[in-house]
């Protein structure tokens, strides 16, 4: 059984559900990690690295090499043991009664912060900010271009894998737009803590061009 986790997903388990969809290469499942997992920010090289542990793990193994003597030899293909389909298996249909751990570092910098770090704190959430509306905006141009490209005929195999994309893609983008309103919010919360104290916010607004933060909220907001 797969160990219950308090953090986010992990290359192990996509690159174990990317093998048992379709045994690849290692260099093709660095590829499809990449560009499946968009958001979760995985490298090629992370994948590599997780189907060399998964094969140490007896979860997948090297596809038999069947092709004839003389012929070019080809990269080798991976698939999943049936120990490692019952791993996945497990994982996928696991659930935790326990709520996971939330280790926020922006937190944990509010918490230590003094009066004279507030400029910078809230420049660097500005910064943020304009991450998250960038990323809220490349996953609604994934979410319409696979809308639009989605083949009108599908068997049922194929219209729920593509139901199950899109669901993932819609969700993505919630979270990266929930994610700006909420430093949206803790931005203004600081402003008026230091306003509260006094702090010299003189210094935020001759750096920050308001346009930087509202560009943004626009994007996040449409």
């Amino acid at each position: 059984m797969p160990r219950k986790r308090t953090v986010g997903l992990s290359a192990g388990e996509a690159v174990l559900g990317l093998v048992i969809e379709q045994p690849d290469s290692a260099s093709q499942l660095g590829r499809r990690l990449v560009e499946r997992f968009r958001s979760a920010q995985f490298t090629r090289s992370t994948g590599h690295n997780a189907l060399a542990r998964l094969a140490r793990q007896g979860l997948v193994r090297v596809v038999p090499d069947d092709h004839a003597p003389g012929e070019e030899e080809h990269e080798e293909r991976y698939e999943a043991t049936p120990q490692g389909v019952a791993h996945f298996s497990a994982w996928l249909r696991s659930s935790s009664t326990a709520a996971p751990a939330l280790r926020e570092e922006l937190q944990a910098k509010i918490a230590f912060c003094g009066p004279d770090d507030l400029p910078r704190l809230i420049e660097a959430i500005c910064a943020e900010e304009r991450a998250c509306a960038s990323m809220f905006a490349a996953a609604q141009g994934r979410l319409s271009a696979a809308e639009l490209l989605a083949p009108r005929r599908l068997t049922g195999a194929q219209r729920w894998s593509e139901l199950a994309r899109q669901a993932v893609l819609r969700d993505e983008a919630a979270m990266w737009g929930m994610r700006f309103k909420r430093l949206e919010r803790l931005r203004a919360r600081l402003e008026e803590m230091g306003a509260e104290v006094g702090d010299p916010m003189e210094e935020i607004q001759s750096r920050a061009n308001p346009e930087d933060v509202q560009a943004p909220a626009r994007a996040a907001r449409a």
